[in-house]
């Protein structure tokens, strides 16, 4: 019964030693080629520099002065709260603008082809001239016009 005592005692102070066995060295050093190159074990022959790494600090289980109290802790959840409520909304928006953006577009593709329809039916065309008066115009000139709303309707619709 003694020895299982002492065999536990024993392990325990080994485990207590680990980390401080974990932390092994580290070392520099540079090639015949000019490389600079890190290392846990000293190459042989070559000129090493053994740099000191930062030990790790661990926090302990103890409350610490600069911890919040609850009412500090409450305020702070409700900053959080009322930023990510913020972000939310600002997310929304952005959202519907694109959605109302998407709407509007399809609105003017639906006009335009609509009108698209609509000319080829119509056997001829008119603009109106600076005084408002009827200009006819050819039927050349009608087919390049037909031709350029085609490809505008195509480039802003992707031929829907």
């Amino acid at each position: 019964m003694k020895q299982v005592a002492t065999m536990c005692i024993l392990c325990a102070f080994v485990l207590l030693l680990a980390p401080v066995w974990a932390q092994a060295d580290v070392y520099r050093w540079v090639d015949e080629k000019g490389q600079v190159h890190y290392g846990d074990r000293s190459p042989a022959g070559a000129v090493t520099e053994k740099i000191d790494m930062p030990v790790a600090k661990v926090r302990s289980t103890e409350a610490m002065p600069s911890e919040l109290n609850d009412a500090e802790r409450r305020q702070r959840q409700k900053r959080i709260v009322e930023t990510l409520a913020a972000e939310r909304k600002i997310r929304e928006g952005a959202r519907q603008k694109i959605r109302d953006d998407k709407a509007a577009q399809q609105a003017k593709c639906e006009t335009m082809r609509i009108e698209l329809e609509e000319s080829k039916g119509v056997n001829f065309y008119y603009r109106r001239n600076e005084k408002g008066e009827r200009v006819f115009i050819s039927d050349k000139e009608r087919k390049l016009m037909d031709i350029a709303e085609e490809k505008k309707y195509r480039k802003d619709c992707s031929g829907k």
